[in-house]
Order: C-alpha cells, then structure tokens, then sequence
C-alpha cells in the first residue's frame, strides 16, 4: 500500500501517498458500466478522525471540492438509508450538485453511500479505511460509471478532493 503526502504522477502510480486504478477497461462505450475506480490515499490521522471528515457535514463542506478556490455546502441525515447533497461551487460561480443514500456506515472503518449528478445516476462510492503506522489508509472505490468521460472526471474530482482532505488534515484539521 502507499503512503505519504498524497503527490502523484500522472500514469496513476506514485511513490508518495496515491494510486489511481480505473482498471483495465476504462475506455467503454456510453451505457455499459465500466471498471471501478480505486484510488488509495495514506493520511496522518486517525480512522475516527478521517471518519469524521466523511461524516460531519460541518468537517465535510471545508474540504469536499476538487480545488482550494472552491466552496462547498453539505445536508446529510446520517444513517443508513440517509440522505445528503452536496453543492460544490466553483471561482465562475457555477455549482456543481450531488446527492445520494447512505448504505454502510461502520464507524470508523467504512462508509459506502449512492452518487448522483448530472452525469451519472445512482453509482456507488465505498471508502474504507485501515489504521496503519502514523495514520490511516484510505481505499475510495466508485463503481457505475458509464462513459470514459464520467471516469475521468471523477477521478479528477476524487483526487482533488483527496488533496483538500490532506490538506486539511496537515493543517490540523481546524
């Protein structure tokens, strides 16, 4: 498993804290579901702490959007077959919004919830999370994507987000 900043290359390996694997086939045609994506992320701080960062969504609106110049605000219910939405907005103003369900939330080791946007309907986000030496691994698995675009994208966002996440957590969570 990886570990460190969250620094990464460009082919999706890395040295330094992430890897991306959007698996072997992720060049499908629109409509058929492609392989997952998986990307591992090492933090220094603990499960409860990067539980808590998912969860609350006073925690979750300060770094869920993919770069430091955006905002983000967050409702959830906090239970299974709980709802959130999420609107992320970006320097022009433009926003964009996700919602989805809750279906495990196993403190402090997984949660997995249903992702919806303007581009995909109704996919499936997993992050789990492993305490290891000076921190925790992260594994974020989204699974339902339908184009080569929508997994672009979101890995794009993920690993943005993941980024805030770090960042926030180096600066000590505050």
């Amino acid at each position: 498993p990886p570990g460190g900043s969250g620094n990464r290359s460009h082919d999706g390996t890395d040295n330094y804290g992430l890897l991306v694997d959007s698996g072997s086939d992720s060049r499908g045609t629109e409509g058929r579901v492609l392989a997952p994506i998986r990307i591992h992320q090492q933090f220094n701080a603990t499960p409860e702490q990067i539980y808590a960062a998912w969860t609350q969504a006073d925690i979750l609106s300060r770094w869920f959007f993919p770069k430091h110049s955006w905002s983000c605000f967050v409702v959830n219910d906090l239970k299974p077959g709980g709802l959130f939405h999420c609107e992320m907005t970006n320097t022009e103003g433009f926003v964009h919004a996700f919602k989805g369900t809750y279906r495990q939330l196993d403190f402090p080791r997984a949660i997995a919830f249903t992702w919806s946007s303007l581009i995909i309907d109704n996919s499936m986000v997993r992050v789990l999370l492993e305490p290891v030496d000076g921190g925790t691994l992260l594994t974020l698995t989204h699974d339902g994507l339908k184009s080569s675009e929508a997994v672009q994208y979101h890995i794009a966002g993920w690993t943005g987000c993941l980024d805030q996440l770090n960042q926030m957590v180096a600066l000590g969570m505050g």
